[in-house]
C-alpha cells in the first residue's frame, strides 16, 4: 500500500512554488483547495515544467505496477536519484534477509530524521513532515509484522505523541503491543489519552483482553459492556468452543476502514492471538460474562415495543458467518440528515474513526483540521459543506 497521497504531494509542490505570494502557509493552503475544487489546479496536467519531485513520484507509481523485478528496481533507483527524499521508493529497494532489510530501513530513517529536524517539527499538520511520519509508521508496521514488538513500539509511539489526531492510526498498533507485552500502565495511558476510545472496538478489545489476562476482571466487565453496546456483532464469535481464529484470519483486513464491524473485530483480535492463546480461561470467561451482560440488557427491555426494537436493531447489525464471508456491510451514515450522507464509504469510515459523525462533533473542528486527516480530500470537505456542516471558525 502506498503511503503517499497525490493530493498532498501536489499541495506541497504548490506551497513550495507559491508560499512567498501569500501572507501565510494557511492562506496558501486555502488558495490551493479553492483552485482544486474549481478544477483549476492539476499539476500533472499543467503545461508548466514538472518538478523533480513530481517526476520521482511518477516513476514510483510506474514501478508499483511493474511486474519485472529488474525494471522495477531500475525505476525506483531513478526515482530516488531525482528526489532523494522519496523515502517510499528508497525503502522498496530493500532486499535480502530480515536483518538486511531492517538495516536498510533504519539507514533511510536516520537520514529522514536528520531532514525532519530541519522542519518546524509540528507533526502531521505540516505537509512537509508527512513523508517522515509515513516512513516511521511503515517501519513500525514492518517490525510489528515480523514480531519485533519492542523495536516497533518507539516508531508508533512517536507517531502517536507528535500527531494529536493520530491520523495514521498508531494507537491501534500500540494497544496490541502493550497488550501482548502485558504493559498495563502504557495500555491504559494510550486508551485514556484517545478521545472516545470506549466507542471504538479496536481500542476496547485489546485493553479488555489484557485486563482478562491480568485478572483485572472488574475493568474487563466494564469494557465488555462497552463492546456489547458499540458492536453487537462481537457475540457472533462467541458461539464456538474456542476463538474461531481461522475465520477471523480470513476476515482480517488491516487496511480497510469499517468502523465497529466484523472487520474491526478481526483486525483487533488477530494481532492478539499470541496473548489470547496463552490465557487458557480467556475465551470461556469472556463468553460467559458477555452472555450475562446480554441477559441483563434483555431484562431491562420491559415493553413489547422495546423488545421488538432491540431485535430489529440486532437483526440489522449482526452479521452471520457462513462459509462465504462478506465484509461489505450496510452503511450506517446514509440516513437523511446525516452530515456524512452521500460521501464515499472510505471517508465515512475515516471520519467515524475520528468520532466525527455528527454536526456537533464536526462543528468543533476547523475546515483545515478536518482536511488534514489522512484520506480526507477536497471532495469530502465539499460534501460536508453541501450537507450543511458548519466548521469552527479559524482564529
Amino acid at each position: 500500500m502506498s503511503f503517499n497521497d497525490d493530493f498532498f504531494a501536489n499541495l506541497q509542490q504548490f506551497i513550495d512554488e507559491n508560499a512567498d505570494k501569500y501572507p501565510s502557509i494557511d492562506d496558501a493552503v486555502e488558495a490551493y483547495i479553492e483552485q482544486y475544487n474549481k478544477g483549476q489546479r492539476n499539476p500533472k496536467k499543467s503545461n508548466g515544467p514538472i518538478s523533480d519531485r513530481e517526476k520521482s513520484m511518477d516513476l514510483l507509481q510506474e514501478a508499483m505496477y511493474e511486474n519485472n523485478v529488474k525494471k522495477q528496481r531500475k525505476l525506483l533507483k531513478e526515482a530516488v536519484k531525482l528526489w532523494p527524499d522519496n523515502y517510499e521508493a528508497e525503502i522498496l529497494l530493500a532486499e535480502g534477509s530480515v536483518e538486511e532489510v531492517i538495516k536498510h530501513f533504519l539507514t533511510v530513517h536516520e537520514r529522514a530524521h536528520k531532514n525532519w529536524l530541519k522542519t518546524d517539527q509540528v507533526g502531521w499538520l505540516n505537509f512537509e513532515e508527512r513523508p517522515y511520519w509515513q516512513l516511521k509508521y511503515f517501519i513500525g508496521s514492518y517490525l510489528f509484522n515480523v514480531g519485533m514488538l519492542i523495536k516497533a513500539e518507539p516508531f508508533f509511539r512517536d507517531c502517536f505523541d507528535f500527531n494529536e489526531m493520530d491520523n495514521l492510526g498508531a494507537r491501534y498498533h500500540l494497544m496490541s503491543i502493550y497488550a501482548r507485552t502485558y504493559n498495563w500502565e502504557a495500555a491504559t495511558e494510550i486508551y485514556y489519552q484517545t478521545p472516545e476510545a470506549s466507542e471504538d472496538d479496536m481500542m476496547v478489545i485489546p485493553l479488555m483482553s489484557l485486563a482478562v489476562a491480568l485478572g483485572e476482571f472488574q475493568t474487563a466487565r466494564k469494557l465488555l459492556a462497552d463492546l456489547y453496546r458499540i458492536n453487537p456483532q462481537f457475540d457472533e464469535i462467541l458461539k464456538e468452543d474456542f476463538w474461531p481464529f481461522e475465520l477471523l484470519d480470513e476476515i482480517y483486513s488491516p487496511d480497510q476502514y469499517s468502523f465497529n464491524s466484523v472487520t474491526t473485530i478481526a483486525n483487533a483480535i488477530v494481532p492478539l492471538i499470541p496473548l489470547l492463546t496463552g490465557v487458557d480461561y480467556a475465551y470461556g470467561w469472556i463468553k460467559e460474562e458477555y452472555g450475562k451482560i446480554a441477559k441483563q440488557k434483555a431484562l431491562k427491555l420491559k415493553t413489547p415495543k422495546q423488545v421488538q426494537r432491540a431485535k430489529k436493531k440486532k437483526k440489522d447489525n449482526v452479521i452471520s458467518f457462513p462459509s462465504g464471508v462478506t465484509t461489505d456491510f450496510a452503511n450506517n451514515y446514509e440516513a437523511e440528515g446525516s452530515p456524512l450522507a452521500g460521501l464515499a464509504p472510505k471517508p465515512q469510515h475515516i471520519l467515524a474513526l475520528q468520532g466525527l459523525t455528527s454536526f456537533e462533533a464536526l462543528a468543533h473542528k476547523t475546515q483545515k483540521e478536518v482536511a488534514a486527516i489522512q484520506g480526507i480530500g477536497p471532495r469530502t470537505i465539499q460534501g460536508l459543506l453541501d450537507n450543511g456542516v458548519k466548521f469552527k471558525e479559524e482564529k
